[in-house]
């Protein structure tokens, strides 16, 4: 049995699906099995990936073929019942690891401090990048949320929205408790999840980002956005029906419980700050608009100016411009 059982979720994706194996097989540590789900796309492209990297893989991988597409949670499902393992953690095919992602986030219970946590989440980097054909391009690369220091109920209760699965390791034991990733919700379903299981468990905090969360503007083509960039609409609307199930759990049962720190710490008074934080969510989509396509700019300028250095005449205009 190998100690942690890595999830990749894919569709069609082979350009995302080759970097997020070469994460995995640059781990520091290599007592893992990786699952790769193929959530109803093309064959080929993922097993001819897989036969790529056999060597190096050296049996630790294994891939399922959904025949049809059936979502992002019963793709994590499927690959965790395939597995055997201690631990679990999803790489979606987009997103990558720091080499010492799996060898930190292990250590923390090797130590005597590890018997009271059921989970690792390390901070991680935010990176903005453009994908043309199977060309990927990274425009910055920072960290996102270097304040994360640990979870602490009721106050950081808040924080289930800092764990991001690519930055998620967790005892596999957990779900016997507290349930699988909910099949039925189009999105959010990881923060359901969170939620979950930061109710019942303690999550080790690990300051240092070495898992990297990776987003493409909203306008991205096909396959290649980001479904919390390109369906912010949907996404509020689905976090909101969560808030609210809990809420009327609690109320049902006359307690006072997740729900109403969900709905009653994490909601001012004040309806102004909903409408800033949606406002907010707006302003990081533009944002991420404008760094890609800043970036395409600079990189169509080098390009221009390279070309114009092979010119007599441009060189020496571009050459008395930048003087």
């Amino acid at each position: 049995m190998a100690k942690v059982a890595i999830v990749t979720r894919t569709l069609n994706r082979p350009a995302f699906l080759r970097r997020a194996i070469a994460s995995v097989l640059a781990q520091t540590c290599g007592d893992w099995t990786h699952v790769i789900v193929n959530d109803g796309g093309e064959r080929e492209p993922v097993e001819s990936l897989v036969r790529e990297h056999a060597e190096r893989y050296a049996g630790r991988v294994q891939v399922l073929h959904h025949e049809a597409r059936r979502g992002m949670e019963a793709a994590s499902n499927s690959g965790i019942r395939a597995s055997d393992s201690e631990f679990i953690v999803i790489h979606d095919d987009d997103d990558t690891w720091e080499p010492l992602f799996l060898e930190r986030c292990l250590g923390v219970f090797s130590r005597p401090e590890g018997q009271f946590f059921s989970g690792v989440v390390s901070q991680i980097n935010l990176v903005a990048e453009t994908i043309r054909g199977d060309r990927i391009r990274v425009i910055s690369k920072q960290p996102h949320n270097p304040w994360l220091r640990s979870f602490r109920l009721p106050a950081n209760f808040g924080f289930f929205d800092e764990i991001f699965s690519i930055s998620f390791l967790y005892k596999r034991k957990a779900l016997d408790e507290i349930g699988w990733y909910n099949e039925d919700m189009p999105v959010q379903a990881d923060i359901d999840f969170n939620i979950r299981f930061l109710s019942r468990y303690n999550i080790y905090a690990v300051n240092e980002p070495l898992a990297n969360y990776h987003q493409r503007k909203p306008d991205a083509e096909g396959p290649h956005h980001n479904t919390v960039v390109a369906q912010q609409e949907l996404h509020f609307n689905m976090r909101a029906a969560i808030f609210n199930r809990y809420l009327r759990e609690d109320l049902a049962s006359n307690r006072i419980g997740i729900g109403f720190l969900l709905n009653g710490l994490l909601r001012d008074p004040n309806p102004k700050l909903d409408e800033l934080h949606h406002t907010l969510g707006q302003i990081n989509g533009w944002l991420a608009q404008l760094d890609a396509r800043v970036g395409n700019l600079d990189h169509y300028l080098q390009k221009l100016i390279s070309a114009g250095k092979r010119l007599p005449l441009v060189g020496g205009i571009i050459g008395r411009v930048r003087r």
